[in-house]
């Protein structure tokens, strides 16, 4: 595959993950549950325990 076509296809991956995220976003919007206090406290230490562990195999592969 070309340079070139590898990076238009990248930009294309990320201008429509966008567009999948932000349509979730709306989705999530719409469902009481998930604008709740315990699901953003939630959310947030699966965030960052999902960060971490990701930072942790991504600097360790080096």
């Amino acid at each position: 595959m070309k340079k070139l076509e590898k990076v238009f296809l990248e930009i294309i991956l990320i201008l429509f993950s966008v567009l999948i995220f932000r349509s979730l976003w709306n989705l999530m919007d719409l469902v009481a549950f998930f604008n709740t206090t315990g699901f953003h406290l939630v959310a947030l230490v699966l965030g960052i325990i999902l960060s971490i562990f990701a930072f942790r195999k991504l600097l360790s592969a080096r």
